[in-house]
This record gives C-alpha cells, sequence and structure tokens, in this order.
C-alpha cells in the first residue's frame, strides 16, 4: 500500500534513518540481488522493513528467499491479517518483529530499534 509505504518511511526519516522504499517483493530481491558483491558475500541494508500482502511474492516468501541467499539482516513485518500461524510462521523464517496494523509510530520505532541493536 503506497500510503502506508510512505506513512512508515517518513516515519523512519524523521527519526535520522536512511529509507530506500520498494514497491514489491520481486523490486526488494531485485535491489538485493544486485548488491551481491561476490557469491559468499551480500552487501544488505542494516534493516528491512516490509509488509507480508503486497504485489509479487508474499512478505514471508521474500524472507524465505532472502535467508536462502544467505543474507542475515533483521527483517521486520507488517500485516492486518495478524493471526497465530502467520505469526508462528514469520518467526520460523526469522522475522524478528511482525506488527498488526494498525500499529503506531512508537510500536514501529520500538520494533526497529530493538532489531538495530540485536544486530
Amino acid at each position: 500500500d503506497p500510503d502506508m509505504r510512505e506513512e512508515v518511511a517518513d516515519t523512519l526519516r524523521g527519526e535520522g534513518h536512511l529509507v530506500i522504499e520498494l514497491e514489491s517483493g520481486d523490486a526488494l530481491l531485485r535491489y538485493l540481488r544486485g548488491s551481491v558483491v561476490s557469491t559468499e558475500h551480500v552487501r544488505a541494508p542494516d534493516l528491512i522493513v516490509s509488509d507480508i500482502r503486497m504485489p509479487g511474492p508474499s512478505g514471508l516468501a521474500v524472507l524465505e528467499a532472502l535467508r536462502e541467499m544467505g543474507c542475515e539482516t533483521p527483517v521486520i513485518l507488517m500485516t492486518a491479517f495478524g493471526d497465530a500461524e502467520t505469526h508462528e510462521r514469520a518467526a520460523e523464517l526469522g522475522a524478528i518483529a511482525t506488527l498488526d496494523k494498525p500499529f503506531d509510530a512508537v510500536a514501529l520505532l520500538s520494533a526497529v530499534l530493538d532489531a538495530l541493536r540485536a544486530r
């Protein structure tokens, strides 16, 4: 959702974070694959914040692909459909947090800071 993406980006930029906005799971995977420095090293962002339901592959599918690429970047997922099964699957794939929409800026910023500290 472009409006949600803009709101999240503005919140993070407001706290001094550099934000790269991408419109889909495919765009994120293309971006990261373009960042491969060698077969053994991926230059990746410090943190990825992604919706679960979006155009192209879901956020869960993107997270799984990232891990298969060897990308260990912390991932925060967002969802408007946050049932227990979705949260469990996200955790199994290594999401550091899954935020249920609607959430406030404080919850987002807290999850981001926790993820960056853990890194």
